[in-house]
């Protein structure tokens, strides 16, 4: 749910007396204590050939990495097809706009997406999305921002449910994270996961997909150090409760930030054999993504004119990012965990820029109307907890609020780099 999850064990600031959490102790103590939390595993063989699929289910439920991948292209292309002239959310000179919305990671501070979303229903602007892409905590808003402002209720109550870190985590201590995978464990996030994505949210999803419009997650193969795309969609047509447990199992990969929280093992099988594959959090490798850069979209418009869709559509992005642009002063103590936790979250917020920056450049480059988001400049978070009830009922707030303004979106991200882009 974004790296500002990463916590675990308290470390006692002697400046400030105060508890805070960070895995850069934690890394410490796993080299110093390595194989301590070796737990057994049976992976797949590392063979840069191999294409291992998720047991039970078909190959094309997803796609590894963000490069050109021909299993989306042809998804795309049937969903043009699937969906026709109806999945469009706007007309241009009497060819389709399709509406993209783009859902970033960033831990609570996800209540500012789910507020935009709610006060968009509100204002009667919110448009119906043919393609919803979420990472982290985007993942976990995607599901209900894709089916619907009809949603919106389950879409408030999945984040304003929350009350405290505790309602995510259960923190582990020392002896408990050196026979472990992470410092802590993640039980209560995935009872809060299946709480609200039941067999009704795969059955509308399902609905949805066979409308032509799609829903991908993102989370990152540990094992491959790459980015997989996941098509809800086409996995909830499968059905079944197996269906139910994959999607809720790629929900909380999503959102799992390695050393805080475990990661996710999915059951695969290659050449007749069983293995296991190791997924977390999708901001590892992106902050969000935008499908059209795995999707040829001249080619899969190209394959939909064959099979009967008459109309060169194009779209209209959409992107909410559940934190800041900007640098965010503070100043630092000197002192390991608060060193290394400024240096990741640094870190994490120049790729959010870089990938921002590049989403944007491919719009202007093919013409995509463009809009952004973002918690705003003057929102100062007022709690130590990464999941404030009380916090994330203010955010919530906020961008319900900034919804019903013009001023909440802009054309263009903050900073020089995109008044340096020509169309």
């Amino acid at each position: 749910m974004a790296l500002q999850l990463f916590s675990s064990v308290p470390v006692v600031n002697t400046k400030s007396r105060r508890s805070h959490w960070f895995p850069a102790s934690l890394i410490c103590m796993f080299i110093l204590a390595s194989g301590c939390a070796t737990l057994p595993r049976n992976a797949a063989p590392n063979d840069p050939g191999s294409n291992p699929s998720v047991v039970g289910m078909p190959a094309d439920i997803r796609s590894v990495g963000l490069d050109r991948s021909e299993a989306l292209q042809n998804d795309f292309a049937e969903a043009l097809v699937a969906g026709g002239v109806d999945a469009q959310c706007d007309s241009n000179a009497g060819q389709p706009v399709l509406c993209v919305l783009v859902l970033s990671g960033g831990g609570g501070l996800g209540a500012y997406g789910a507020g935009v979303l709610n006060g968009w229903s509100k204002s009667g602007q919110r448009p119906k999305f043919k393609i919803v892409t979420g990472v982290s905590t985007g993942a976990l808003l995607a599901p209900f921002a894709f089916l619907g402002s009809e949603w919106d209720p389950q879409l408030a109550a999945a984040f304003l449910s929350i009350e405290s870190d505790a309602d995510i985590l259960r923190k582990r201590g020392l002896f408990g994270i050196l026979r472990n995978d992470a410092a802590a464990d993640t039980t209560p996030l995935s009872e809060h996961i299946a709480k609200f994505i039941n067999a009704d949210v795969i059955e509308a999803i399902a609905v949805e997909f066979n409308k032509g419009r799609r829903l991908y997650i993102g989370t990152t193969n540990m094992d491959t150090q790459t980015f997989t795309v996941w098509n809800l969609g086409r996995i909830a047509t499968t059905g079944g409760p197996e269906a139910l447990k994959l999607i809720r199992q790629l929900l909380l990969a999503s959102a799992s930030v390695p050393i805080a929280m475990p990661p996710v093992m999915l059951s695969v099988e290659m050449d007749g054999k069983r293995y296991d594959e190791m997924h977390a959090d999708g901001g590892i490798q992106a902050q969000f993504f935008v499908p059209l850069v795995a999707i040829d979209l001249p080619k899969a418009i190209m394959q939909a004119n064959k099979s009967g869709f008459p109309y060169k559509p194009t779209p209209r992005m959409f992107i909410i990012r559940n934190s800041k642009f900007q640098p965010q002063r503070e100043s630092v103590d000197r002192n390991l965990v608060k060193i290394a936790t400024r240096a990741v979250e640094s870190m994490v917020q120049s790729m959010g820029r870089s990938d921002l920056n590049q989403i944007y450049a491919i719009s202007r480059a093919r013409g995509t109307d463009f809009h952004y988001t973002e918690v705003p400049e003057d929102f100062t978070w007022e709690s130590p907890s990464k999941f404030d009830g009380a916090e994330m009922q203010r955010l919530y707030d906020v961008g319900y609020e900034r919804a019903l303004t013009p001023q909440c979106w802009s054309s263009e991200p903050p900073g020089l780099f995109a008044r340096n882009i020509e169309k």
